[in-house]
């Protein structure tokens, strides 16, 4: 049984995402060979829906 609230999934829901967001931005800039994490580059890349609209309600 999940004992987490939304409100206190919340936070690792976030850091999980930025923790992804990042890998991600990682990964892209050593494919694109500029070897930058750049604001612009973070922005192109797409999260989760969960991360992106901050849903953090759960499913039933």
């Amino acid at each position: 049984m999940n004992t987490k609230t939304p409100a206190r999934a919340a936070p690792l829901t976030r850091e999980r995402s930025l923790t992804r967001l990042i890998r991600q931005a990682a990964i892209t800039s050593k494919l694109d060979g500029t070897e930058r994490i750049t604001k612009t580059s973070l922005e192109t890349i797409l999260l989760d829906h969960l991360a992106e609209t901050n849903d953090i309600t759960p499913d039933r």
